[in-house]
């Protein structure tokens, strides 16, 4: 498994859970039904990290989304209870949107590679970095 291969010497300990608001075919239901737990029962917990993945949107604006509410509670959640967590597709996306209110632009076609980026700003998460770099991105 990936975690473990970049965990070293750490013991990782990896828990699924899933959105009850997400709407899911019965099929895909009964699959989770077994291995998920609902991300409700996370409110009481603290984890060290956080992974969540992302779903097709199916509002332009995410924030109608039926899972909307519960989304922007987990991120709350991470927030507060857990060193880091990693947003992959569209829940990149929502969080952004929850934080920081910028909204998701729809691209005609999906945009990927190794982009030339310059720092433009001053922040932590560039701290030690040269003012330009190459980043790999997938959007």
């Amino acid at each position: 498994m990936l975690l473990d291969a970049g965990a070293g010497d750490f013991e990782i300990q990896l828990s699924l859970w899933t959105l009850e608001s997400l709407d899911r075919l019965v099929r895909d239901a009964a699959r989770h039904a077994g291995a998920y737990r609902p991300a409700r029962e996370l409110r009481a917990a603290t984890r060290d990290g956080l992974i969540v993945t992302g779903a097709e949107p199916r509002s332009p604006d995410l924030r109608q989304e039926p899972y909307w509410s519960e989304l922007a509670a987990l991120f709350d959640w991470s927030r507060a209870r857990t060193v880091s967590t990693l947003l992959s597709c569209l829940a990149a996306h929502a969080a952004v949107l929850h934080r920081d209110g910028i909204q998701r632009r729809r691209l005609a076609a999906k945009c990927s590679g190794v982009f030339a980026t310059e720092i433009v700003a001053r922040h932590e998460l560039v701290e030690g970095l040269g003012p330009a770099s190459s980043t790999p991105h997938s959007r």
